[in-house]
């Protein structure tokens, strides 16, 4: 049987800004893929799925696609990508060789009054892309 971990973060402190990492606390340190994969064996688990760490950042959706397309173990990515946006854009600017790792979109919602409907046109791309979207919702 394979057992896959399906929400899996990877953050470098050098690369991007993590808002929610204290200074200090235990997650104020790089995890990176060699960590991870002994974290995994150590588990006994076959394969990955890499989720966005916080970063709202494209430059770290990149950077998760590339290491899926280095990384067998790395089974897909959950992403970020502003849904309000030119969402047929941001997926055209992905390479194509990249491109079939990418399995969702995840977004934040901090706001509860936030106008959700904004979210249409893009959830709608999403859905003909056969992508799925993450909601972490925050009160």
């Amino acid at each position: 049987m394979t057992v896959i971990d399906t929400h899996q973060h990877r953050w470098d402190l050098g690369k991007f800004e993590y808002r929610w990492i204290q200074p200090g606390s235990i997650l104020a340190r790089n995890y990176l893929t060699d960590e991870a994969l002994r974290a995994m064996q150590s588990g006994a688990v076959d394969l990955c799925v890499l989720v966005e760490a916080g970063t709202n950042r494209a430059e770290e959706l990149d950077w998760f696609l590339d290491m899926a397309h280095q990384h067998a173990h790395v089974a897909g990515v959950v992403g970020y990508i502003d849904l309000t946006g030119d969402v047929p854009a941001a997926l055209a600017a992905i390479h194509p060789d990249h491109r079939r790792h990418l399995k969702g979109v995840r977004i934040g919602i901090m706001d509860p009054a936030a106008d959700l409907a904004a979210l249409e046109p893009g959830l709608s791309v999403l859905a003909l892309q056969h992508l799925t979207c993450d909601l972490l919702i925050r009160r």
